[in-house]
């Protein structure tokens, strides 16, 4: 059995909570994605992100890079 953990709750808040998506933004143009797995609750992380730097910031800055 393979366990995911959301990793927004586990940045955000320090939580373990088990994922059920995996969710991803890829640039059209270099094939480059990124993703990280989520929970139900923060599934829509990436919404609002038009290209692939924007997601990158998000991600940089959840986990404080």
């Amino acid at each position: 059995m393979k366990l995911t953990i959301c990793d927004v709750c586990k940045y955000q808040e320090g939580k373990v909570v088990e994922s059920i998506w995996r969710i991803s933004r890829k640039d059209r143009q270099t094939g480059e994605r990124i993703a990280i797995d989520a929970c139900d609750n923060h599934k829509d992380f990436f919404k609002g992100t038009t290209d692939i730097d924007e997601a990158r910031k998000k991600v940089y800055k959840l986990m404080r890079i």
